[in-house]
């Protein structure tokens, strides 16, 4: 058997999962401290006080919570992108 392979009943299934990339756009003021909360994305700061987070988020869970961690930074969605 190999290290990214589970054997169910005499079948190989592969548990190589690649993320979903995404970019999330809103509208407000991110202080340095609340960049832990983001799970790793890239921070870009545009013009006209918008954010744009961007990169792989792992599942629909880590999905949520990221929705969860803006809305409690008082931030305003205005866009979400998946890249594919």
């Amino acid at each position: 058997m190999s290290g990214n392979s589970n054997e169910a009943d005499g079948k190989f299934i592969s548990s190589l999962h690649i993320p979903d990339s995404y970019e999330i756009r809103v509208k407000g003021h991110l202080d340095e401290g609340w960049t832990d909360w983001l799970d790793g994305l890239t921070i870009t700061e545009l013009e006209g006080g918008e954010i744009i987070m961007s990169g792989p988020i792992v599942d629909q869970s880590a999905f949520d919570g990221l929705i969860a961690n803006i809305n409690r930074m008082g931030l305003t969605l205005v866009a979400i992108k998946k890249n594919i």
